[in-house]
């Protein structure tokens, strides 16, 4: 995710499809694209990777949990992982840092999947079972 490519590298020579949209990171021609392949592709998971420990507002977390799951089929899954930051606050380029665990987000993830179960430093939810 974000401007690099690694993940989508080393997912590729797994043959694992990895699409990277990110509004923060991406231009809006390489979202549109991403965007493009998502409509024609579908995905079976989804992966938010340190993302939700950076957008500070409950209701925005909530609105992305549930636009990603509007992209998965019924038998999908989610994937979230957190980066706990020392301190929560603003950050010098203008991000935000919840520096919370990755266990304070199972609630949230949950009110939108329903089952979410946590795997050491993952959080997997399920689309089919609200």
């Amino acid at each position: 995710g974000g401007p690099w490519e690694s993940a989508t590298e080393f997912l590729a020579a797994r043959g694992v499809r990895n699409i990277v949209w990110d509004p923060y990171a991406r231009s809006p021609r390489e979202n549109a694209v991403a965007l493009a392949e998502l409509m024609a592709n579908p995905p079976l998971t989804a992966t938010l990777a340190n993302v939700l420990n950076v957008i500070r507002d409950l209701k925005e977390r909530l609105a992305l949990l549930a636009w990603v799951r509007e992209w998965l089929p019924s038998e999908g899954a989610l994937f979230v992982t957190v980066w706990q930051a020392l301190r929560a606050g603003q950050r010098p380029r203008g991000t935000w840092q919840e520096a919370r665990p990755l266990s304070s987000f199972q609630s949230e993830v949950q009110r939108v999947y329903g089952r979410v179960e946590r795997r050491e430093r993952l959080l997997i939810a399920w689309k089919g079972e609200r």
